[in-house]
């Protein structure tokens, strides 16, 4: 047995780390559509009748009504403390417990808490990614069975494990990262989610271990000369192999020479190759057979040791390239190859495409090169001037060089430089140099080995992005000379050297400041694409980490990927392994990972540049072509101090975000949100402070559209606790008729090139906004002073955001205008655009309009509806719809006023505060600019510029379901009387809704706990007491102003609307309006109008118990609700047990 000694990681942690780019790399880059996407088969044959659907995403509301619970049953699975199988984060408490027993199984020194150590761990100075987490502890196991003892604990409390050997990877792949469910994480996680980097001193350890191969499992197990393998454990250095043979008088050498440090472990994982691929291979071909120890503990064996086999796939494959996320390797049998003569040779290009082209003919030709190394002048230039060129002072003509390595016999090697000579000359090659010993080979070649290290110093001051592309041979002249010109046009010194015998290239990226790290990123995108459009990878042994994740489904296929899914699924399904790294998102966030949106020139300041991609831009093409799956979210729930539009207020936040994170899934996924409370306070029986909860639900398979996700509780919606929900339709269940259609097929773009391209998608959030707290609005409205007058908000925010003027305020506030910002969104004036569109607020309609665009109207509340073409549209409290961009012109630039106004007849007090025009910014161009708009809103508006809501027709036309002249028939109000106090109260046939916080309605009425008795304050009606389920609902407002009504779990068909200007207007029941027998469009909000009714015909089919409210915020918190119980005696049993755990802490 060999011995290895490598440095301590310890020494590791003391020695001096150069310094990193502190600046967040891009990695919400958006990936393209497949050139060839997978045809799915829609389940959908015809349309049924009345689709009914659980419609809005008041299904997953973070928080219950007033902590009811009466939302949820039907189509969710609330799944409690019980310890489930599949996928759950790790918990401090399961942490700590996993430490005590882990040190019952190693020794002391074998288990490091030291916080030197935990940030050598924690992040790379090889790698360009910012830290964002540090693992809990870092352990030294010393045997497979050590790691089997580690990964068994570790399965048993969910612990994530980083397996780490020689630390040189450049993609992320050993960095922990943050994790959401653990508290003490949660400043630095909403840090990173703002885009703001964090500095390694500041981020806490985590809940994670790092297994470092490198101090006790670096083994040299057994040489078999004769057999030409070695077994070795996974920290041995390939160099430290190498030289172990070499002492040993064996003339035997592991070819596989990646960057100086990589061990075989971190080799394995990302399947590493280096400057002998082109004779050799890579990784995948030079393993015989590898040890691994599976996420369940078990250890196996991929196979024998013979040379050959067919005895079934190769397993050993499937984790070469898995990147730790399948199994840990702790034994690998390697081929080892004869060491034979060799000579290095030199010539030198005119242009980078002369050389790249001669590396191909050469490759073609079947000359014997062990190696053909390619360096670009610029490259050349930093070699010369470090260290004097090569050894000897050595230097080189500053152009395009190929350095070449070829081995064999004597007479092979001067046949093959002959050979090499006349074809660099037929591309206009010069000064071919070649050694004619060893020690000349060993000078010449050291330029290239010092390559790496020259570049980094070759721009005093500076940063490097260090990363690789693969094409296929006869691509990589194209893919070079491209980069090359793309990099010179942005004013990048980019380096690059490469392993040009197997089309595989190294860019070196060099940029001081954050502007030049905006271009960098770019660069980098569009190289991985360059390479992918020429049918290559855009990594060729780097690996993908999490830095590039983002790519690999535009590179594999969405089928592809799904099955490298269902493997990691099957093999780990907790989750343990690796968690963040390979796969990517696609439009969700993994518990480990953070929400990586950079604002660039918001963070750093500068000049005009490109527009990095907001969180708010929606990416439909990672969904429609891609399988149905499971879907997962985690919600870290906290209350920050922020100033969103520069008032300081307490805001409730989702994973450090205002507004949250936005849910993106496809028709058919099961979604799944884990929520862990850290507030103070939360919802009863749902989400308790401190704890822990899981939702669960299959989305229909005909279902998508605009949805949102917002708290029930109390009046937390007027703090923030909200964000969008889109579900995207698969390009199958798309209808022809439809508008969106048209964009599946090519169009002309800029440039007159034809290309298959969708229209983009943003999400606008747009809501009233209080600058004081939800608390206290809703105390001055629920007493005396308020003479039963809604609050009148102090602002209008869109995503979020807006400015205020802080003179206006006519109360002591903190403001600082500056820390305002008004939302501007960059639009390609080549593209087409649909904005999907909420109305979050708490109180007032919203006037939507954008400056000379015409507005077309494409969905409603989650339905698609035939298209109508307006100028302003008004949105109330709840709603959604979607729109297409109509411009005055195409391809226009210029800054336009996107207006968010409000109507003062909404609201019976003046407010001087509020800013009635709110308006944020729509800017057509390539960069951000401080312009400021000049047009004018649209003037003289007739009623066919606005929204007619009961003129509305679903896209594909049905017939309305009859009733049996069943009805419910409501009569809301708000009052003021002598048996509340003169308070005001909210109202529905004079019952106000209060929960019983003691014994939940659902606890009571799906499950056999507690009493079935109800209150005076609950009003529950039943629909199983028709014969039909289709029911008309008629809702009397005995009010000045209209409300918005919503539906919990039901979309409904509004009939009829009457307003009357003297009177109360109440339905007419000896009279009743003649009603359409074509159904409208399915709506699940609709505004009710002032001292008139509303009829909405609704089929209750989906069972459980749901609200029916207005959405009018303070209404609703003053009871203005009741609950339709939906047959809740059908509900399976799943469900019913779902609900006892939900509600068992009450």
């Amino acid at each position: 047995m060999h011995r290895v000694p490598l440095a301590l990681a310890r020494r590791r942690a003391a020695a001096s780390i150069p310094a990193a780019p502190r600046f967040r790399p891009l990695s919400t880059a958006r990936p393209h559509p497949l050139s060839n996407p997978p045809t799915l088969q829609s389940t959908r044959k015809t349309p049924p009748p009345a689709p009914q659907k659980w419609s809005t995403l008041t299904a997953i509301l973070l928080a219950t009504l007033t902590g009811t619970l009466t939302y949820a049953v039907g189509v969710m699975s609330a799944k409690g403390g019980k310890d489930e199988e599949g996928y759950r984060p790790p918990t401090r408490d399961g942490f700590e417990n996993a430490m005590k027993e882990l040190r019952e199984v190693l020794p002391g020194d074998c288990v490091e808490t030291d916080r030197n150590v935990l940030e050598a761990h924690g992040w790379s100075s090889w790698s360009y990614h910012d830290p964002e987490g540090l693992p809990g502890a870092v352990l030294y196991p010393r045997s497979t069975e050590d790691v089997v003892a580690i990964v068994k604990l570790a399965d048993k409390y969910r612990i994530p494990i980083i397996p780490f050997s020689g630390g040189t990877s450049l993609e992320g792949h050993t960095q922990p990262l943050a994790c959401m469910s653990n508290p003490a994480e949660a400043p630095v996680v909403a840090k990173l989610a703002r885009g703001e980097p964090a500095d390694i001193e500041e981020i806490v350890p985590g809940l994670a271990w790092t297994l470092d191969f490198s101090e006790n499992m670096n083994n040299i197990i057994k040489i078999n000369e004769d057999d030409l393998d070695a077994i070795v454990q996974p920290g041995v250095g390939y160099g430290v192999l190498n030289e172990t043979l070499r002492e040993q008088g064996i003339p035997l050498f592991f070819p596989v020479d990646p960057a100086p440090g990589a061990q075989i472990g971190g080799m394995v994982g990302t399947g590493a190759s280096g400057t002998n691929a082109v004779r050799y291979g890579t990784m995948r071909e030079n393993v015989i057979n590898l040890t691994v120890v599976l996420p369940s503990g078990e250890v196996i064996k991929t196979r024998q040791r013979a040379k050959k086999s067919s005895a079934g796939p190769d397993v050993a494959r499937m984790f070469i390239g898995s990147e730790g996320t399948l199994g840990i390797v702790t034994e690998a049998t390697l081929k080892l190859a004869p060491v034979l003569p060799s000579r290095v040779a030199v010539s030198s290009f005119p242009t980078i495409k002369d050389a790249a082209a001669a590396v191909r003919d050469m490759v073609s030709s079947g000359v014997g090169v062990s190696c053909v190394e390619l360096m670009d002048d610029i490259m050349i230039d930093a070699v010369n001037k470090a260290s004097g060129g090569g050894k000897g002072g050595r230097t080189w003509d500053v152009k395009p060089s190929l350095f070449i390595k070829f081995a064999g016999t004597e007479g092979q090697i001067k046949s093959d430089i002959d050979q090499t000579k006349k074809i660099t000359q037929s591309h206009n090659g010069s000064k071919f140099t070649f050694s004619r010993n060893d020690k000349e080979a060993e000078d010449i070649w050291y330029s290239r080995k010092v390559a790496l290290w020259s570049a980094i110093d070759y721009v005093e001051g500076s940063k490097c992005w260090v990363t690789d592309v693969c094409v296929p041979i006869s691509n990589l002249p194209q893919l070079v000379a491209e980069s090359k010109e793309d990099m010179a046009s942005e004013g990048i010194l980019g380096p690059i050297c490469g392993h040009a015998g197997d089309g595989n290239f190294h860019a070196l990226l060099l940029y001081k400041t954050p502007e030049e790290l905006v271009k960098v990123r770019a660069l980098v995108h569009r190289m991985v694409e360059r390479a992918q459009r020429l049918d290559g990878t855009c990594t060729g042994e780097h690996g993908v980490g999490f830095g590039k994740k983002d790519h690999l489904e535009h590179e594999l296929g969405a089928g592809t990927v799904e099955i490298l899914r269902g493997v990691k699924k099957m093999l780990d399904p907790k989750n343990i392994f690796n968690p963040g790294k390979l796969l990517p998102d696609l439009g969700k966030q993994d518990t480990f990972d953070i929400l990586q949106t950079i604002h660039d020139l918001r963070l750093f300041g500068g000049p005009p540049s490109p527009a990095p991609r907001s969180r708010f831009h929606l990416s439909p093409e990672l969904h429609r072509d891609r399988a149905p799956r499971e879907v997962i979210y985690d919600f870290n729930l906290s209350e920050e101090l922020r100033a969103v539009d520069g008032v300081e207020k307490n805001v409730l936040l989702v994973n450090g975000l205002f507004p949250g994170p936005t849910i993106e899934v496809r028709s058919g996924d099961t979604l799944v949100v884990n929520v862990y409370n850290n507030m103070t306070e939360g919802a009863i029986g749902v989400t308790q402070p401190q704890r822990r909860f899981t939702y669960s639900f299959k989305i229909s398979d005909t279902q998508a559209g605009t949805f949102w996700y917002h708290s029930h509780f109390h009046n937390q919606r007027a703090d923030g606790l909200y964000g969008a929900f889109i579900i995207h339709p698969p390009s199958t269940l798309t209808p022809p008729s439809h508008p969106l259609h048209d964009d599946l097929k090519p169009r002309k773009l800029r440039g007159g090139a034809a290309e298959k391209e969708r229209e983009e998608e943003l999400v606008f959030m747009i809501g009233d906004w209080h600058q004081r707290s939800g608390t206290a609005i809703q105390k001055w409205y629920m007493s005396r002073l308020s003479m039963e007058k809604e609050p009148v908000p102090d602002n209008v925010l869109i995503n979020g955001r807006q400015i205020f003027e802080c003179g206006r305020s006519r109360r002591p506030i903190t403001c600082d205008a500056s820390l305002g910002e008004q939302h501007r969104t960059l639009l390609d004036p080549t593209k087409q655009y649909r904005l999907r569109l909420v109305n979050t607020g708490n109180l007032v309609n919203i006037h939507y309009s954008i400056d000379e665009h015409e507005l077309e109207v494409i969905e409603a509340d989650g339905e698609l509806i035939t298209p109508v073409m307006l100028k302003e549209l008004v949105i109330a409290p709840g709603q959604r719809y979607s729109v297409r961009l109509r411009p005055r012109e195409a391809g226009f630039k210029g800054t336009f006023w996107m207006r968010t106004r409000v109507d003062p007849s909404d609201y019976d007090v003046p407010n001087p505060s509020l800013e009635k025009d709110s308006k944020g910014i729509i800017e057509y161009g390539d960069v951000v600019t401080q312009t400021i708009p000049t047009t004018s809103r649209w003037e003289n508006l007739t009623e066919d510029d606005l929204l007619d809501d009961m003129g509305l027709l679903p896209l594909i036309q049905q017939d309305l379901p009859e009733t049996d002249g069943d009805h419910f028939m409501f009569y809301v109000s708000t009052s003021l009387r002598n048996s509340n106090g003169q308070i005001p109260v909210g109202y529905m046939n004079q019952t106000q809704w209060i929960p019983n916080i003691d014994n939940p309605l659902l606890l009571r009425h799906v499950t056999d706990v507690g009493p079935t008795s109800l209150s005076r304050n609950e009003l529950i009606l039943h629909t199983h007491k028709f014969s039909s389920t289709v029911v008309d609902i008629i809702v009397n407002n005995v009010e000045p102003g209209p409300h918005p009504f919503h539906l919990h779990g039901h979309s409904f068909w509004p009939l009829a609307t009457y307003s009357s200007r003297l009177g109360w207007g109440y339905y007419p029941y000896h009279n009743p309006p003649a009603l359409p027998t074509t159904a409208p469009a399915l709506r699940d909000t609709f505004l009710v109008p002032e001292r008139g009714y509303a009829v909405f015909r609704v089929r209750f089919d989906t069972p459980g118990l749901w609200m029916f409210h207005c959405h009018w915020l303070v209404h609703q918190a003053a009871g203005m609700a009741l609950t339709f119980d939906v047959r809740s005696s059908d509900l399976p049993d799943v469900e019913r047990e779902n609900v006892a755990r939900s509600c068992k802490a009450v």
